[in-house]
Formats: structure tokens, sequence, C-alpha cells
């Protein structure tokens, strides 16, 4: 049978404290390192945010300018203009108009182009929808 070590050997009481001592380092110095990559992580995401915000707003201004020069006498998918035959402006649920072709391309169900809301229209009832006003405009 091994014989272990007297209880109180000044030996084995200053290996353990090494031992211990070595072990609060090594925790301490994953400490520093763990609160280093937090400290990174937080700047890398307050930058990205702020790159975020940068591009939103960059994103804002693109649709002012595109909403404010967009011309209304053509179609928001197509881009041709409205006519009283094929073309017909048609209004749809979100409040924007596109032609009645597009909007009947895919059996009445129709996704806005500008805000990707969906309208459905009905075949029985095509003039409900239609947006002449547009057309007035045109001249």
């Amino acid at each position: 049978m091994p014989s272990s070590p007297p209880p109180n050997n000044p030996r084995d009481k200053r290996n353990r404290k090494r031992a211990v001592d070595k072990d609060n380092e090594e925790a301490k110095k994953l400490e520093k390192e763990l609160e280093e990559s937090k400290r990174k992580t937080a700047e890398a995401r307050g930058e990205n945010a702020d790159m975020k915000s940068v591009l939103i707003l960059r994103w804002e201004v693109i649709n002012q300018y595109a909403e404010a020069n967009r011309d209304i006498s053509t179609c928001q998918d197509c881009h041709d203009r409205y006519d009283t035959v094929e073309r017909q402006p048609t209004g749809l649920r979100c409040g924007d108009t596109s032609c009645r072709k597009c909007c009947y391309k895919n059996n009445g169900a129709y996704q806005c182009p500008t805000c990707n809301m969906r309208s459905t229209f009905p075949e029985e009832q095509p003039s409900r929808y239609n947006n002449f006003k547009i057309l007035d405009h045109m001249g």
C-alpha cells in the first residue's frame, strides 16, 4: 500500500501554494483576455451600429430622391407608359399604382415593387381598380 505524505509536510504546503498561485495567475490572465475581448466586441458593435445608421440614412435619401423624381406616368414595375388599353394605371392596396398588365400577370396576385405589400385583383371586377386620374395629369 502506498504511503501518504505526512499531513503537515512543509514541502507539500509550498507546492500546493505554488500550484494555487499559478492557477490564480492563469485565472487573472484569462479574465484580462475576456475583458479585452468584451471591449473589442463592444467597439465593433458600436462601429457597426454607426455604419448601419449611415447606410440607413443614405438609403432614405436615395428613396426620397427617387420618389421625388419618379415619373407618375409610368408603371413602377415595368416602367412602361400608362395607356387606356393594356397598361391602364391600377391602384394597389397600399396606395401605389402599377399598370394593369403587371398587376394581373400572376393571376391577380401582385406585390408592390415600392413597399412589397401584396394586393389581389379578381378578374371579374377589373375596372374597379383603375386609376385614370393619373392619365388626366399626363395630358
